[in-house]
């Protein structure tokens, strides 16, 4: 029940308090609606989320892009976690790492692109400033996360299951990720405190945790479509967590002093529809 009560109860709070859609004359790039390249030949009953995860104080790149797929028919959950350090060519802007995607063209060049690249259906997203969690650690007790010794070193804590204060959960979120192919800390702390957040309680209490992220989010989604694709997650029974790519080669390069990969788009989109579409 873990990832359900996370997915659901995101979805949930998330859109039943803010449906704010994309300013789009804020970006370089505008992308409509209607021009979102959305794939044709996929299963009807999958619908898939774009949860986009930025970091204010620290950058204006998109730090992490989670992929929510859900069967409406089945109730199977899938929670692709998407490199954002991956280079594509994309036509609007050139060669550029998914990171750098978001600034130029908002979450429709994001989706676009996704789309493009990795032929997805993806039309609907929520964007989530994490720096907003330092409050949704401290009002949940503390994240609880095991940590390695590398991770304990660098927050001054004792490697093993901890409980991390606010300060300490964004220090957790910031930490560097490693170039294998381990979740990001964002992806694990996001989870734990959805987690956290939620265990135990009835779906409409998860107003006090929506109103934490409200001043930070936005989203193209509507309160009965979100509340539709809760109610079949929570009702099916299968539930699975992907890192994308995880069998690919990737070719580790530089993009403006940062490291960034290559990879075959044509190997990580079969990977993915593999995953997905089994």
């Amino acid at each position: 029940m873990r990832f359900v009560k996370m997915l659901a109860a995101c979805m949930l709070a998330l859109c039943a308090l803010w449906t704010a859609g994309p300013a789009l004359a804020d970006y370089s790039v505008v992308v409509d609606d209607s021009d979102l390249s959305l794939a044709q030949a996929l299963p009807k009953s999958v619908q898939t989320v774009a949860l986009f995860l930025t970091d204010r104080e620290s950058s204006a790149d998109v730090q992490t892009v989670l992929l929510a797929s859900i069967d409406r028919e089945s109730g199977r959950a899938c929670m692709t976690d998407l490199r954002t350090d991956l280079i594509a060519e994309i036509s609007q802007v050139g060669s550029i790492p998914l990171a750098k995607i978001y600034v130029l063209g908002g979450p429709n060049l994001m989706m676009k692109s996704i789309n493009e690249l990795l032929e997805m259906n993806v039309s609907s997203y929520v964007t989530l400033d994490v720096s907003s969690f330092v409050q949704i650690a401290e009002s949940v007790g503390g994240m609880q996360m095991t940590l390695s010794a590398e991770e304990a070193a660098a927050l001054g804590c004792a490697e093993g299951l901890q409980t991390l204060d606010g300060a300490q959960t964004m220090a957790y979120m910031r930490l560097p990720d490693e170039a294998d192919a381990a979740r990001s800390h964002q992806y694990k702390a996001v989870m734990q405190l959805l987690y956290q957040g939620t265990r135990d309680k009835n779906p409409f209490a998860l107003m006090g945790l929506a109103r934490k992220l409200m001043s930070t989010m936005t989203t193209n989604m509507g309160l009965m479509d979100m509340i539709s694709l809760a109610t079949t997650v929570m009702g099916g029974s299968e539930r699975e967590e992907y890192m994308l790519p995880s069998t690919t080669p990737l070719t580790a390069t530089e993009y403006e002093g940062m490291t960034a990969y290559t990879g075959d788009w044509t190997a990580i989109r079969q990977e993915l529809h593999a995953f997905l579409f089994p």
